[in-house]
């Protein structure tokens, strides 16, 4: 199953370490790399982020979903 998760480095409601230990799990049960993802964003809270945060994070997520939806070759145009 793939998996994305986005995280801000100072989040107070849910700590970091909870995504790390859910990415090196599923690292642990052999998930690869480009099926299991985690971004910590550097000042980050919890969401929403703000307008720069979210366009340096656009092609990250959009990059994952065309990876994990085979699109590699599919015309996206205005994306």
């Amino acid at each position: 199953m793939p998996y994305l998760d986005i995280h801000g480095d100072a989040d107070v409601q849910v700590g970091t370490w909870d995504s790390l230990f859910t990415y090196k799990y599923l690292e642990s049960l052999g998930v690869p790399s480009e099926n299991n993802r985690l971004v910590i964003v550097p000042g980050g809270g919890h969401v929403p982020w703000g307008d720069v945060e979210k366009e340096r994070l656009r092609p990250v997520v959009m990059d994952f979903l065309i990876r994990q939806l085979h699109l590699e070759n599919a015309e996206c145009n205005g994306v």
